[in-house]
């Protein structure tokens, strides 16, 4: 796992966080369709962050248990 893995994670992460709070409070505005797309594509790119966090805690776990194990002999 390279720090441009992560950077690009966070980035993506946060971008995300960004665009669905823009989305959703458009959503609020806009009736019909177009609420609806906005609010699938606010929620949409939330659950799209949150599995790129999910993989990135994971990748990072994995790596501190491998180390820890080669610490430990």
């Amino acid at each position: 796992m390279g720090s441009a893995s992560a950077a690009l994670g966070w980035t993506i992460r946060l971008g995300g966080n960004i665009l669905a709070s823009i989305f959703f409070y458009i959503s609020i505005f806009v009736t019909g369709t177009g609420g609806v797309v906005l609010l699938g594509a606010s929620a949409g790119l939330l659950a799209a962050g949150m599995y790129l966090e999910r993989s990135l805690i994971a990748r990072a776990l994995a790596e501190h248990e491998r180390l820890a194990a080669d610490r430990m002999g």
